[in-house]
C-alpha cells in the first residue's frame, strides 16, 4: 500500500508571474525610497554646512578682535590667504572649510578633499566658500545684512551669480553666513533668485571697495 503524501510536505515553487510581481514591487519599493533617502542626506549635509559656516563666523570675529575690528584680507587675491591667516590660532580643522555636499571646484570636476596640512590647502580643491573681503568691525553696512562667507558658485564670482546644479546645494539652495554670525539658508525658485536678494548688497559692495575672493 503506498504511503499518501502530506500536501503540506509539498514544496511549491514560485511561478515566473509571480517572480515578475516581486520584482515589480521591490522596484516600485526602491524608487519611493531612494530619493527620500538621498533627499534626507542632502539636508543632513546642509546642516553640516551651516554649522562649518557658523564656526568660521566666530573665528573670523575672534581674528577681528584681535586686529583692531579687521578682518583677514587676501595678499594673492584667493582665500588660501586668509585660510592661512586664520589658521594661526582661530580655526583648527581645515575640514570646516569644505562643504560635505561640494563635489566640483571652481575650474571643473575635481575630487574636493581637506589637505593633510594647512600649507596644502588651495581654494580650489580644499574650499567649497567663497568671501567678501574688505570688512572691518563697524563698518558702515549692519552686520545683519552683510554677507561675509557664502556657497561659492562654480560658474561665476559674485554672491548675485546664478547657481547651477554642480553647486555645492545645486541650483536652488545656498547658505550665506553673514557678518554678525548668523546663517540663512535661502530657497530660489524662479521668482526668487540670487539676483533678486543680492543684488542690492553687491551694489554696496562694489562702492565699499569690497571683493569676492575663492
Amino acid at each position: 500500500m503506498e504511503a499518501q503524501e502530506n500536501p503540506m510536505q509539498k514544496q511549491r515553487a514560485f511561478t515566473l508571474i509571480e517572480l515578475l510581481v516581486v520584482i515589480a514591487i521591490i522596484a516600485m519599493l526602491v524608487a519611493i525610497l531612494v530619493p527620500a533617502i538621498s533627499k534626507a542626506l542632502e539636508t543632513a549635509r546642509r546642516s553640516s554646512c551651516a554649522s562649518n559656516l557658523k564656526t568660521l563666523g566666530v573665528a573670523f570675529n575672534s581674528y577681528a578682535a584681535d586686529h583692531k575690528g579687521d578682518l583677514p584680507r587676501s595678499d594673492d587675491g584667493t582665500l588660501s590667504s586668509v585660510v592661512k591667516l586664520l589658521h594661526a590660532g582661530y580655526v583648527t580643522q581645515p575640514r570646516t572649510w569644505v562643504c560635505p555636499s561640494d563635489k566640483m571646484g571652481s575650474s571643473g570636476p575635481i575630487t574636493v578633499y581637506t589637505g593633510a596640512t594647512i600649507d596644502q590647502f588651495n581654494s580650489d580643491g580644499n574650499c567649497s566658500y567663497a568671501y567678501i573681503a574688505g570688512y572691518r568691525i563697524g563698518t558702515s553696512v549692519s552686520p545683519g545684512a552683510a554677507p561675509l562667507l557664502f556657497d561659492e558658485v562654480n560658474g561665476g564670482d559674485a554672491i548675485d551669480s546664478s547657481l547651477s546644479p554642480d553647486d555645492n546645494h545645486g541650483a536652488k539652495i545656498r547658505n550665506v553666513l553673514f557678518l554678525d554670525g548668523h546663517v540663512t539658508t535661502y530657497e530660489f525658485n524662479e521668482d526668487f533668485t540670487p539676483l533678486n536678494v543680492f543684488d542690492s548688497i553687491s551694489g554696496i559692495m562694489a562702492a565699499q571697495g569690497f571683493s569676492v575672493v575663492e
